[in-house]
């Protein structure tokens, strides 16, 4: 009697683990699962559970489908080979291809026919980084329209798939080539007749055409000091599109760091002391390496808008010290300061109301100093604790593969 009840309470347990057990084989190969069991106490619960469980999975499947089909992006896999495994609804949209046309097509074939080898060895750089990876390609479409896209790419090792999401930035670059033009059209057709008209005032106000009253001197002075200011417009349009094209070459060498401290100091002491502002200095030798007049026109900038948001009587600090491969500088004032969410966005292009109610300046020197700073591969910051406790803007400059140590 005890071996037959041994073997019937063995054979209740052991059926509905069996029936469990299969449908958790079923529930991870997104098959049906078998109808939850009746009648068999906590086995019943259990079961009941793992339906729950591949209900709501596979809501979030459909779920996630759903999103990934409609996104207004391209979103693409790929396996090893590079060849399509899936994409989204989003490539009829942009490119007019059903999805099903482009299922097993290397996906360098998206790319225009000049760019095909581009894109293939982008995607491969992408297969063996470990880190997402981005960069821009021209995609053909079926009309035979080129698209501008950034595409932003990671490998998966444990899937052996690339996932791709591509942007669609043509009008993103029709509008940069709109303010390119108009700021080259603006630069170059404004340059001559401005430094003409600087020359023929500076001429007549140092006495060379004759004399004139101390009032007409006067008007010709501001003349010329706004003349100054439109030049520097337009050095600034000119200085900021090259930078922005990459067409800026660096003159690198090594020098005294504090020598762009003092240099600084010589061209906005004056200012400075107009203010009854205080400039601090550093004293201790930093041997760095980088374009010294193009680092100077960063720190000048930084100095000059720390003095113009410092109230009268205040102190402005340059710092300089050495970093882990390369050297940093600061300015810090105790001025306005910045909110939180604006410190980024001084580094933008015509950005002044982050950081002033008032309109100072060109707009153009803290993007400049920005692009300065990445075409030495560094990178810019902003830090302030608040509205009127004053800001400190800082830059690191990396060492160049065959400089010498940045500090002695």
């Amino acid at each position: 009697i005890a071996l037959l009840l041994g073997l019937y309470f063995a054979k209740m347990i052991s059926n509905p683990l069996t029936r469990i057990r299969n449908n958790g084989k079923l529930l991870s190969q997104r098959q049906p699962l078998l109808p939850v069991m009746k009648d068999a106490a906590e086995f019943t619960k259990l079961d009941s559970l793992l339906h729950a469980t591949a209900d709501d999975l596979e809501t979030a499947l459909k779920r996630n489908k759903e999103l990934v089909e409609n996104a207004a992006d391209i979103i693409v896999s790929a396996n090893e080979t590079g060849d399509i495994i899936s994409i989204n609804r989003s490539c009829y949209k942009l490119l007019g291809y059903e999805t099903e046309t482009l299922i097993g097509a290397p996906m360098h074939s998206l790319a225009v026919p000049e760019q095909s080898l581009l894109a293939d060895e982008q995607f491969r750089a992408a297969m063996q980084s470990e880190k997402p990876e981005t960069f821009e390609l021209q995609l053909g479409s079926k009309s035979g329209k080129t698209i501008d896209t950034r595409w932003s790419c990671l490998w998966s090792q444990p899937h052996k798939k690339m996932f791709c999401v591509i942007h669609d930035i043509s009008e993103h670059k029709r509008v940069e080539q709109m303010k390119e033009d108009f700021a080259n059209m603006i630069s170059h057709d404004l340059r001559s007749p401005l430094m003409a008209m600087h020359n023929s005032l500076s001429l007549i106000l140092a006495g060379v055409k004759g004399k004139t009253s101390d009032e007409v001197n006067s008007d010709i002075s501001r003349a010329v000091a706004n003349l100054d200011k439109l030049m520097q417009l337009v050095n600034d349009l000119l200085d900021f599109q090259k930078l922005k094209a990459g067409r800026m070459e660096l003159e690198r060498e090594h020098f005294d760091a504090r020598e762009l401290a003092r240099d600084t100091n010589e061209l906005l002491g004056g200012f400075a002391e107009r203010k009854g502002i205080s400039l601090e200095l550093p004293d201790k030798e930093l041997i760095v390496e980088g374009d010294r007049r193009m680092l100077l026109q960063v720190l000048t900038n930084l100095v000059s808008n720390a003095i113009k948001f410092s109230p009268d009587g205040e102190k402005v600090t340059i710092s300089m010290k050495a970093a882990e491969n390369g050297f940093e500088f600061s300015v810090g004032d105790r001025g306005r300061g910045i909110a939180d969410e604006n410190l980024e966005r001084v580094f933008e292009t015509f950005e002044q109301e982050a950081r002033s109610d008032e309109k100072q300046g060109t707009g153009l020197g803290l993007a400049i100093c920005k692009l300065i700073v990445e075409a030495h591969g560094g990178r810019i910051w902003a830090e302030s604790k608040g509205k009127g406790k004053g800001s400190t803007f800082s830059a690191f400059i990396p060492e160049h593969k065959d400089s010498q140590p940045a500090a002695h």
